[in-house]
């Protein structure tokens, strides 16, 4: 039996650096940010030193909240503050970067391979995701 609530994969500069398997029946908090404190640690100077905390609560679900980051943190391109639940395929941009991301997987769904591994350039060319300052940016 599968005992992974879900995985994380985390993007930087077009990348993959990083997987976070989130095990089912464990309260688990990760904080996401530039400061040698954070558990999950980015080097680019846009993002916080505690820029936003990943949540996997005693009911199974997982929420992200962002923790008062200069730049922002985007769900599925929307900015956020408050607490918010995530689901299969979401994705967390931060501060406004398109070379930072953050991709929500079930286990058992169709898992990343290498080729979107350049996932940024895949979502680019199908007008999912915009280059330039966030306030550029057209939602649909």
């Amino acid at each position: 039996m599968n005992d992974i609530g879900f995985k994380l994969y985390f993007y930087q500069n077009n990348k993959l650096f990083k997987k976070v398997a989130v095990k089912s029946g464990h309260h688990n908090c990760l904080v996401v940010g530039s400061g040698k404190d954070s558990h999950i640690k980015l080097d680019n100077n846009r993002v916080s030193r505690n820029h936003l905390q990943i949540i996997y609560d005693e009911n199974g679900k997982l929420n992200v909240q962002d923790l008062g980051s200069t730049n922002g943190t985007f769900l599925n391109g929307i900015r956020i503050g408050e607490n918010r639940l995530l689901k299969h395929k979401d994705k967390l941009q931060l501060a406004g970067v398109n070379d930072i991301l953050i991709v929500v997987e079930k286990p058992n769904s169709n898992q990343i391979t290498g080729e979107d591994y350049d996932l940024i350039n895949k979502l680019k060319s199908k007008n999912r995701i915009f280059l330039g300052r966030s306030s550029d940016c057209m939602s649909y």
